[in-house]
């Protein structure tokens, strides 16, 4: 169902469990008389105009502004405009089956919240700014309900998966984030640690935090397990990860594949692909050092001439 005039339909689940056991209930602001809980349910309060009160009983609580209710686990809001789907506490999981949406995930302040978003094309899901919220990220477009296109992942404070897609653009947060699969995505590091496994065709460029591990890409490589039928990594370049140099600040990169990755740099290598910056290496691995001041570590690549640059 794609988004029509704005809006959106969401739907609700347990982790592992079908939308028959959940039960959501509406309310404006979380004032007055709530309707009991269901017992055996997974109950989540909808707000659908500001955020307020969670009922006693309540497993979770989510922020749809103007949702009238679907069924027992969906609400819709089509054709509110600008909203943004907040999810405010519970461990639960949301599906967009609309597109075009921002969805916040945010969590309780004390933290303990595992909350995972389905995304649809065009949405921005922004991770938690509460470290102690972990949080799941499909963009696969691989649910039933979930619209094929690329979306923007904004990773969080607390530790985040990403479920990546074709053509999505992920940007890492102070969290450590773990991207599994993708084609053609785009990825720019934050603060934190951030591990790609599996995926073709991607572009990557190290964070704050400057450390990137890559694992299962190769020639003869692994997807994420979820089957869009493509072998190995790549970033920008035929059966590689090609690496975009950072623009200022150390990276480390922990499995770097010397014979299908590749380094990009503008500033710092050469029109025939000759790295015009400086190196050093060892029995541990191998420094670049950019004409800008950049520098990157690749774990385990004992020399320089075993890579290949790009400009």
């Amino acid at each position: 169902m794609a988004s029509v005039g704005g809006g959106s339909q969401v739907s609700f689940y347990g982790h592992g469990k079908s939308g028959a056991n959940v039960n959501v209930d509406l309310t404006t602001n979380g004032l007055g008389i709530q309707p009991s809980p269901v017992n055996g349910k997974l109950n989540i309060e909808v707000f659908t105009v500001a955020a307020g009160p969670v009922a006693a009983g309540y497993d979770g609580a989510v922020l749809v502004s103007g949702a009238v209710l679907v069924d027992n686990n969906t609400v819709s809001n089509v054709g509110q405009q600008n909203v943004t789907e907040t999810l405010l506490s519970g461990s639960f999981t949301m599906v967009d089956e609309t597109g075009n949406e921002v969805i916040l995930i945010q969590g309780s302040a004390s933290g303990g919240d595992s909350m995972t978003v389905v995304g649809s094309a065009g949405d921005t899901i922004i991770g938690s700014t509460i470290a102690g919220t972990s949080q799941l990220i499909d963009v696969s477009n691989e649910h039933k309900n979930s619209i094929e296109g690329s979306e923007t992942v904004i990773g969080g404070a607390g530790p985040t998966t990403v479920l990546a897609g074709v053509g999505d653009s992920i940007v890492g947060g102070a969290g450590g984030m773990l991207i599994e699969g993708g084609a053609n995505d785009t990825i720019v590091g934050g603060s934190g640690a951030i591990t790609i496994q599996g995926g073709v065709g991607d572009s990557i460029v190290a964070g704050s935090g400057g450390i990137i591990s890559v694992h299962g890409h190769g020639g003869n490589g692994h997807g994420h397990g979820h089957e869009h039928g493509h072998d190995g990594d790549t970033i920008s370049g035929t059966e590689g990860f090609t690496f975009l140099q950072a623009e200022q600040g150390a990276s480390t990169v922990a499995g770097f594949n010397t014979d299908f990755d590749t380094i990009q740099s503008t500033t710092s290598v050469s029109d025939s692909g000759v790295f015009i910056g400086s190196s050093t290496s060892s029995s541990s691995g191998t420094t670049l050092s950019f004409v800008d001041g950049a520098t990157m570590f690749l774990a385990g690549v004992t020399a320089i001439d075993e890579i290949k640059f790009t400009r």
